[in-house]
Formats: structure tokens, C-alpha cells, sequence
């Protein structure tokens, strides 16, 4: 990586990974059920409300009667120094 365009591959990817650690801070938009889009901050937060009480408050409509089967299975211990060796 002593050559130039080793070091910009370095540069690169240092450039690719920070922009993916980003954290979306605002939402600046959102768009209402009825399709309109909305950028008012007031209307935003409005909208988030009403998004979160709906799906909050959802019926949940999946069956609770869920059975499991129960499996008898030996494991065998691993250990590290053996997985060193090889």
C-alpha cells in the first residue's frame, strides 16, 4: 500500500465507511396517507403521531396458539486451544 493508488483505495474506503456510519438527524418531509407530500415541521410531527398511534394500537392479528416441538440434541464441547492447533 506504499504506491499512490493503494493509498487512495485507503482513502477511499475510509470515505465510503464514514459516510455509511451517518445518522439520519431530521426528517424533513413525509408524505400523508392520502398521497401529499408534507415539509411543514408541525405537519410532520403531526403526521408521525398519527402513523405511530395507528401501529401502536394495531389488533394483533396473528395466532397466539404457536406449539413448539422439543428436540433432544448432545453437543460436543469445543475448545479454543483445539481450534488453535488446527
Amino acid at each position: 500500500m506504499k504506491s499512490i493508488e493503494g493509498k487512495n483505495n485507503v482513502h477511499r474506503i475510509k470515505k465510503q465507511i464514514a459516510k455509511s456510519w451517518h445518522d439520519v438527524v431530521a426528517v424533513n418531509c413525509v408524505k400523508y396517507s392520502n398521497g401529499k407530500v408534507v415539509i411543514e415541521s408541525d405537519h410532520v410531527k403531526e403526521e408521525w403521531h398519527r402513523y405511530t398511534e395507528k401501529l401502536l394500537n394495531k389488533e394483533d392479528t396473528q395466532d397466539n396458539n404457536t406449539t413448539c416441538k422439543k428436540v433432544e440434541v448432545t453437543c460436543q464441547l469445543i475448545r479454543r486451544d483445539k481450534i488453535l492447533k488446527e
